[in-house]
C-alpha cells in the first residue's frame, strides 16, 4: 500500500448538491474498514431512503479503524433497516 492524500465531503453533502442521482436503490460498501465512517456520511440520506438495499463488507480493517462490527449493526438498525442475507464476510440491509 501507499498513502496518498485527498479531500473528501460527506455523500449527504454531494447528494444535494447532485440530486438527479439521489434515486439509489443498491449500495455496495467496501472501503477497507472505513465503512461505518462512510455510512455515517449518508445518515441523511439513508434515513429518509426507501426500498434501498446495501451490501457492506464486513472485515478486520474496521475493528483497526477504531469501531465494532456490532456498531455498525446498531447505526444500520437505528436507520431502519434490516438485515436480510449474508454473502462470505459482507451482510445485506434492506429498508
Amino acid at each position: 500500500y501507499y498513502e496518498e492524500e485527498i479531500t473528501c465531503i460527506k455523500f449527504d453533502t454531494w447528494i444535494k448538491d447532485n440530486p438527479k442521482f439521489s434515486n439509489i436503490g443498491l449500495i455496495k460498501c467496501d472501503t477497507q474498514g472505513s465503512d461505518f465512517a462512510v455510512i455515517s456520511g449518508m445518515k441523511e440520506f439513508l434515513s429518509q431512503a426507501k426500498d434501498l438495499y446495501i451490501i457492506i463488507e464486513y472485515e478486520p480493517h474496521m475493528l483497526k479503524m477504531g469501531h465494532t462490527y456490532e456498531e455498525l449493526d446498531s447505526l444500520f438498525i437505528s436507520l431502519g433497516f434490516k438485515q436480510i442475507g449474508k454473502i462470505s464476510n459482507d451482510k445485506v440491509w434492506k429498508k
